[in-house]
């Protein structure tokens, strides 16, 4: 069975192709996406793989209000009616966290337990939220949203009246000038932040396996400890195995 794989952030959508009895997924596209042109967006970036004739769909989307478009555009360029992951679907874990708790952290949580089979899971995703989900003996047991890097340096632009700068990798701590100065704070701040955490929930968990993922994760995950593993469709692949159960 050839699945269509559908993942709707705060800013870009990922697709991917996925198979029945397979743990990895194929990434199809990624893209950014505005809310004043998401059909032309979603429908310009997708169309292109009508030929790969996908048997079902699915969808992770927190905006509720997008899914009778999503719906429609699904049907009209796949012919297929996507299943939308809810929270009631997931049979391998239990969740100990309010209802507003986001879809694509279900997902990765999914995803991490299935393929990590670990005690204690630390999920951090790099996004426009940095999040961190914990997961000890198969339940989520809840986490921590911070503002993520871009967001952040949109804050500080918007509120300072700071040179608005591109996401970079600083190659040192420190600079001379205003520009590189919020690059390297901004990358600093993040990446400092996220090795407190990180520590904080090591003393809490014993043995705490941890996996990055999301769309800044490659900036990060070679500043942290070997043992941090990154996987980049670890929601893609966490939609598949609940629409698949």
């Amino acid at each position: 069975m050839r699945y269509l794989l559908i993942d709707i952030g705060n800013s870009e959508v990922k697709a991917a192709l996925g198979f029945s009895n397979r743990t990895n997924v194929k990434l199809l596209k990624r893209f950014s996406h505005s809310k004043s042109n998401f059909e032309k967006e979603f429908i310009k970036n997708l169309k292109q793989f009508r030929h790969l004739n996908f048997d079902s769909a699915g969808v992770s989307v927190q905006d509720f209000k997008k899914r009778t478009l999503i719906k429609k555009l699904c049907k009209k360029i796949f012919n297929i009616s996507p299943v939308f992951v809810e929270r009631k679907m997931v049979k391998n874990i239990k969740i100990d966290y309010s209802e507003s708790l986001g879809i694509d952290r279900i997902c990765n949580v999914v995803a991490a337990v299935a393929a990590y089979g670990s005690k204690n899971l630390l999920v951090i995703d790099f996004g426009t939220a940095t999040t961190f989900t914990i997961a000890s003996n198969k339940e989520l047991k809840g986490g921590l949203i911070c503002p993520g890097l871009i967001t952040a340096l949109k804050a500080l632009s918007a509120n300072a009246k700071l040179p608005k700068v591109k996401i970079n990798k600083p190659d040192k701590l420190y600079f001379n000038d205003t520009v590189n100065n919020i690059t390297a704070g901004g990358f600093y701040q993040t990446l400092f932040s996220v090795k407190g955490i990180m520590n904080e929930f090591r003393k809490q968990f014993k043995n705490l396996k941890i996996i990055t993922t999301g769309g800044l994760s490659n900036y990060f995950t070679t500043e942290l400890p070997r043992s941090v593993l990154n996987d980049m469709q670890l929601t893609l692949k966490g939609i598949k195995l609940i629409i698949e159960r």
